[in-house]
């Protein structure tokens, strides 16, 4: 997967990792 925008954290996480 790709880094996608957190609006909520305002950075960019790796959608593929565990939050």
């Amino acid at each position: 997967a790709g880094n996608t925008f957190s609006p909520i954290t305002g950075f960019f996480i790796d959608a593929s990792a565990s939050q």
